[in-house]
């Protein structure tokens, strides 16, 4: 296996739900190619399904934890993604850290202008400060 099948594995198992086998491939994936982003960035997002399924707080906080590391680390590598930087800010808003996760969101929009979801993910972040003023025209 190379790490292209590696990480196709961990696709096929992600859709399965099987997220324990899908990391382990993603993890091996990323061992033979240490400087694909992709490889990170489906780790990110591994670990922020854990942290949507898991019901106890304490767990829940660390895979979003490791999921903000394996987006930053992907970041690093491929600082024009929007997809990178809206996940980004998905998962600092949900870590508390609403100022950063605005910072993100904003930029997903400032590369990909025209993607509504986005500019939904800016209002979303002023709503949780309660920035009322400029929620609002961030959804217009």
């Amino acid at each position: 296996f190379n790490s292209v099948n590696h990480n196709d594995l961990g696709n096929l198992l992600y859709l399965q739900k099987e997220e324990a086998l899908a990391i382990a491939a993603y993890r091996q994936a990323l061992r033979l190619e240490p400087t694909q982003p992709q490889y990170q960035a489906n780790l990110g997002l591994m670990y922020l399904r854990l942290y949507q399924k898991d019901t106890q707080a304490a767990t829940a906080k660390k895979w979003l934890k490791q999921s903000k590391q394996h987006y930053l680390e992907a970041w690093g590598m491929n600082p024009l993604d929007p997809k990178l930087a809206l996940h980004l800010a998905v998962v600092c808003n949900d870590l508390g850290q609403l100022r950063e996760g605005l910072q993100y969101a904003q930029t997903a929009v400032k590369l990909s202008p025209q993607s509504a979801e986005y500019q939904e993910e800016v209002g979303l972040s002023y709503e949780r400060m309660k920035d009322w003023e400029k929620a609002a025209p961030a959804y217009e």
